[in-house]
């Protein structure tokens, strides 16, 4: 069995999608001046084009058409490579876009509801686009059939993989049987059926997979399968993949803990590191590489350095080899390892699903990326856990087992809006256990169908009712402001009535709130404004906003309104919120960065066996574009009686002083530039 993908931590792909002659001409590919470029770039895997975008293979295939700029078989000799070099052979195949396929079988192709054929949308290319509910499915399974059967890759990596919606006879008939009417046409029609239409495109996606699966490793067993974007699909899709590989779409550190929440054995791949002829500093390449690791993701890069003769840039292979020299020192701490958290960030497909607003984005990888209400709520819980310098991790709802509970102290639940069957229950007993749960705006307050349900999930074990929703004051952007009660819990927030998200609830509590909702001055509108930005707050209403109540030993935290939300958008008051909320919850943790720069220092932790594996990275050159002056990195802390022993390993290896506090045991992490790791022990198991 190939298990390469297991313990590979530094892989790339020469990204070059290239059109027939003259605009390309391979005159100059020579597989020498390739595997050069490999050893400068120090990489240990290589995604390999079998099949771009243009639908142009870069083999000898039958059923196929091999790249008319090429006179031999690129794949056998850059696997013979390969093999010579210990380097993973990852098999890259373009799944949806197939730019030549369309024009010799025009019934193959994605058509929009007019009969005009989907094209996607991207800045430079428009590539036409095949349908694998169509003849197309036997052609690419005959593909990767002759792919692994004759070159034995390592790892087969299917892009532009989701199915886009399409209006092909064959996709009509198929919706048509299932659903007993036929494929609305229109936006409006498309927005009563949404979660029906979304399920569909899902199932086709899934039946696509599984005869994908069963083909190559009916050949190999052991061939290891994965597509990309695979964290922004359906669980029950990523739970038939090997391994996961997904590009950023929240910047690397944050995606990059996304990613390894939500998969196994994950690979992050940014495509935005790389400026080919116009290249970004070397700390920019090594500090991307330090977010993916410390996050538990595998490193992989890819970019555009062949030039359309075949050569390369190899100013781009030493800028690779730079960072990968760096992830070389350190990979042996990468692996088998678990995460360290106290807190949990729940994510939910039915969430997802649900909350699209009624809209279907017709291309599948537009539709990965479109964020919603409750994907951007995830992230503003990323971001504000994040700055707490708390440990955390996301968690998939389907996870949520009472194992994994009693492995965490506070769950997060950022517009969770469906609750599956189970979900509360198991929360309520996390809660009476000495748990705390925050939940967001209408977390359990939609059915599966996305419809509004006549009260929370959690209402009958709380007593907090829902009234309505509050939409009035929506246009104004910031939909009103927060009035803190002044003898109540206010810690982390200045002293002044701070905005809210644009739309919020009314509800009823049993308990006396946190804060209350606060009018703003008007409801934006041709005549009536105050200022030029947004209205400011007027007249106090008693309306609860956010509340807390003690649940059995623990705590229950309701906002009114998607609080993580608008920490993703301009809500910079919520960071201080929510730490001074896990201050409460948290007040011996596992460990936490004490530090003056939250903003700035990334901080995990991880587990092996006894010793706890801590990674403090700098965000400066990414947010410089290449500066990394030295910051503090602060003070480690660590919720034991215990004298732990804490050493650092990378990029020095030297003993770090530990000392012993009313607070906990205590390490000056120093002073970090990029990146370091500190070893733990005395934790105990």
């Amino acid at each position: 069995m190939a298990d390469l993908y297991k313990k590979r931590f530094r892989g790339y792909l020469i990204d070059n999608h290239s059109p027939a002659p003259p605009a390309v001409t391979f005159d100059r590919l020579d597989i020498a001046e390739h595997a050069s470029f490999f050893g400068t770039a120090g990489i240990d895997s290589l995604m390999v084009y079998c099949k771009d975008h243009w639908g142009y293979s870069y083999y000898d295939t039958v059923c196929g058409e091999r790249h008319p700029a090429l006179d031999r078989d690129w794949v056998a000799e850059t696997v013979a490579e390969l093999r010579k070099k210990d380097i993973e052979f990852n098999a890259y195949y373009s799944v949806e876009y197939d730019n030549t396929i369309t024009g010799k079988h025009p019934d193959w192709a994605i058509r929009k509801a007019d009969g005009e054929e989907l094209r996607s949308a991207s800045r430079n290319a428009k590539w036409r686009m095949a349908c694998y509910m169509t003849g197309y499915r036997r052609y690419v399974l005959e593909q990767l059939t002759e792919i692994v059967s004759r070159y034995h890759p390592d790892s087969l990596f299917l892009d532009i993989f989701g199915k886009s919606l399409c209006y092909c006879p064959e996709c009509r008939r198929i919706f048509s049987e299932r659903y007993g009417y036929p494929l609305p046409e229109t936006e409006e029609g498309l927005s009563g059926v949404s979660a029906e239409v979304l399920g569909f495109l899902d199932d086709c996606a899934e039946g696509f997979l599984d005869d994908v699966v069963s083909t190559v490793k009916s050949i190999d067993p052991g061939l290891a399968v994965t597509i990309n974007f695979s964290s922004h699909y359906p669980k029950r899709i990523r739970d038939k993949l090997d391994y996961h590989f997904t590009e950023p779409w929240a910047g690397n550190w944050l995606s990059a803990a996304f990613a390894r929440a939500t998969g196994r054995f994950p690979q992050l791949g940014p495509g935005n590191v790389s400026s080919v002829y116009n290249y970004l500093p070397e700390s920019v390449y090594v500090a991307a590489a330090a977010q993916i690791a410390a996050q538990g993701c595998r490193v992989f890069m890819y970019s555009e350095p062949q030039r359309p003769d075949g050569t390369l840039e190899r100013e781009e292979a030493r800028r690779i080899g730079a960072a990968y020299r760096e992830v070389k020192k350190f990979e042996y701490l990468l692996g088998n390892r678990t995460i360290v958290a106290d807190i949990g960030i729940v994510q939910s497909d039915d969430s997802v699903r649900v909350e699209t607003a009624g809209a279907v984005v017709a291309h599948a990888i537009a539709r990965t990326r479109t964020p919603n209400r409750h994907v951007s709520a995830v992230l503003g819980a990323m971001k504000c856990c994040d700055f707490s310098k708390r440990t955390w991790t996301v968690v998939p709802e389907a996870e949520l087992s009472s194992g994994m509970l009693a492995s965490l102290r506070v769950i997060i639940l950022p517009e969770l809006f469906v609750f599956g069957p189970g979900t509360w229950e198991k929360l309520e007993t996390f809660m009476r256990a000495g748990g705390t749960v925050i939940a967001s705006g209408e977390s359990g307050l939609r059915k599966p169908d996305g419809t509004l349900a006549a009260d929370y999930a959690f209402a009958a074990s709380t007593g907090i009712h829902f009234t309505r929703l509050r939409n009035e004051y929506a246009v104004n952007h910031w939909g009103g402001y927060a009035g803190f009660n002044p003898d109540g819990f206010r810690a982390g927030i200045p002293d002044t009535t701070p905005p809210i998200s644009s739309a919020s609830i009314r509800f009823s509590s049993p308990v006396d709130p946190t804060a209350v909702f606060v009018e703003p001055a008007v409801i934006l509108g041709p005549e009536t404004w105050v200022n030029w930005g947004y209205p400011p707050p007027a007249r106090r209403t008693g309306e609860p906003l956010i509340v807390r109540m003690a649940i059995g030993a623990g705590t229950f935290w309701y906002a009114g309104f998607d609080l993580f939300g608008f920490a993703a958008e301009d809500g910079a008051w919520v960071k201080g919120f929510l730490s001074a909320v896990l201050d409460l919850a948290l007040p011996d943790p596992l460990v936490r960065l004490e530090t003056a720069n939250p903003g700035t220092v990334g901080f995990t932790a991880f587990r092996r066996g006894a010793e706890m594996i801590i990674h403090i990275v700098s965000m400066i050159p990414g947010m410089s574009g290449g500066d990394c002056p030295p910051i503090p990195a602060g003070q480690l802390v660590f919720g034991t009686d215990r004298l732990v022993t804490a050493r650092e390993v990378y990029p020095e290896d030297k003993p770090l002083v530990s000392v012993g506090s009313e607070r906990g045991s205590r390490v000056d992490a120093g002073t970090v530039f990029i990146h370091k790791i500190i070893l733990v022990q005395g934790l105990g198991d």
